[in-house]
């Protein structure tokens, strides 16, 4: 960029950048007095819940303060959400693998949180984290910034250990730069014109998100959505391009051809962000809008979304293997209790407590999607996310000579990927490999919320036995 007058002009930038993962414990670095921040914690202290990787807590003291700034990759209109609250104390409650929201050690006391982002201050109260279920989302929206400064202070009547209020991993996703020269991005524009069009859905029931309607949260609770459209706009590089009007939770626009990303928002859901909402000339896409209702801390969802074929694609997702986390599976799906693996078949995994591990959310068998799995807390182990066409082998389409299914390889599979804040994609012919009818996508570790890409050698394929999927 340039300068006028004093003031630095920002160049447009051919990519949007994607949502920022802001994991305060990470850049602590102004000042960390009495913080837990996910480490091995306060000397002396064995930490028997542990948080997931990047939360902040106040450990075994009555005043806390962690401060620091997370730079951000461009100047302009940033939203930041993340989430404050207490855990929840249970009498018998076992030690639990990184993730919120048990705990044995006390009840929680009064105690107070003293956010400021960027000179804007809140105070949060224990007793309205608890009313409210454990947590509260905070959203902070700045117009114009590049950076995210931030100071939590808090304060209790207790120094127990493990019952202070928590401070869980954010997200902060960008929506132009109202000071851009926006004109450079017109270039990007191709010659023609092509139709956008889709719904607004919620990825765990696959129902209107839209003024007024019914919104399943995913853990078996319903509320009333606000009289709000979805704020939707479609992006060229750094540049707001156009704010598309939604109607009824769907919405159609007729565009200049163009390699386009689009961004929505919606209240208790987590930002919409695809990077490839491209309009071809003489193209009619749908393209859906879905929606992830805000989840716990520590647990993660998968979504998957295709295009009108193959009709059915389905998810499977293997967890850790029960000598892993150091339980067993109330099902016993590998014979002796130590393995299990949702899909289409299995809905859901159990431990052997009863508690539940993973479900599946939503299934569609009429194309596009949603199909949305959940897993309720990670556990010490490797998660290995797969996505299947269910009817691959039986297609007319299916390649035998290279043992491939060409409907899977041509649908459009993507996968939007929710751990705390943060949202990643995944799409097949660009990660993971085929074998198959199977699209073998990414294997998860369930300590650090690691996502590493499927091999041969780490997702070792499927094996078609009697009829039937067995494990290798």
């Amino acid at each position: 960029g340039g300068e006028d007058e004093g003031v630095c002009l920002q160049s447009w930038v051919p990519e949007y950048p994607p949502p920022e993962d802001v994991r305060f414990a990470k850049d602590l670095t102004i000042e960390k007095t009495c913080i837990d921040d996910g480490s091995v914690g306060v000397a002396g202290v064995e930490r028997l819940f542990p948080m997931p990787d990047g939360y902040l807590r106040m450990g075994n003291c009555k005043e806390a303060l962690a401060q620091g700034v997370h730079e951000l990759p461009l100047m302009g209109h940033w939203k930041l959400a993340f989430s404050v609250g207490v855990p929840k104390y249970k009498r018998h409650a076992k030690a639990m693998p990184a993730g919120m929201p048990v705990e044995n050690q006390g009840e929680v006391m009064e105690e107070t949180m003293e956010v400021t982002i960027n000179g804007e201050t809140r105070t949060y109260h224990s007793k309205d984290a608890a009313a409210a279920g454990g947590m509260i989302k905070v959203l902070f929206d700045f117009p114009f910034t590049k950076e995210i400064a931030f100071r939590f202070a808090m304060k209790g009547a207790s120094a127990v250990d493990h019952t202070h209020m928590v401070v869980a991993n954010g997200q902060a996703n960008f929506f132009g730069d109202d000071e851009l020269d926006a004109s450079e991005s017109l270039h990007a524009l191709l010659p023609g014109e092509g139709h956008l069009y889709g719904k607004v859905l919620n990825a765990v029931d696959g129902r209107y998100v839209g003024p007024g309607r019914s919104m399943n949260d995913g853990y078996g609770g319903r509320s009333r959505l606000p009289m709000l459209e979805a704020d939707f706009s479609l992006f060229l590089g750094s540049a707001e391009y156009r704010h598309v009007e939604v109607s009824n939770a769907k919405y159609t626009e007729v565009v200049r051809s163009g390699p386009y990303a689009c961004a929505a928002v919606y209240p208790g859901f987590y930002s919409f962000y695809n990077p490839d909402c491209g309009v071809r000339e003489g193209s009619n896409r749908r393209l859906d809008v879905v929606l992830s209702p805000y989840m716990n801390p520590g647990d993660a969802r998968a979504v998957l979304q295709w295009g009108k074929a193959p009709k059915d694609l389905s998810l499977w997702w293997r967890m850790p293997d029960g000598g892993d986390w150091g339980g067993l599976y109330e099902e016993i799906y590998g014979g002796d209790g130590d393995k299990c693996e949702m899909s289409w078949r299995w809905k859901e995994c159990h431990a052997e407590d009863g508690s539940l591990v993973g479900a599946l959310d939503y299934d569609v068998n009429q194309g596009y999607g949603p199909e949305s799995m959940t897993l309720f807390g990670l556990r010490k182990g490797s998660y290995v996310l797969r996505v299947e066409n269910y009817q691959g082998r039986l297609a007319y389409t299916f390649d035998k000579e290279n043992n491939m299914d060409i409907e899977l390889k041509n649908s459009g599979a993507r996968i939007s990927l929710y751990q705390d804040d943060l949202l990643t994609h995944y799409s097949i012919g660009s990660y993971g490999y085929q074998e198959g009818e199977f699209w073998n996508v990414f294997s998860l570790d369930g300590d650090t919320g690691t996502v590493t890409e499927c091999t041969p050698e780490l997702c070792p394929p499927k094996k078609l036995g009697d009829g039937t999927y067995a494990l290798v």
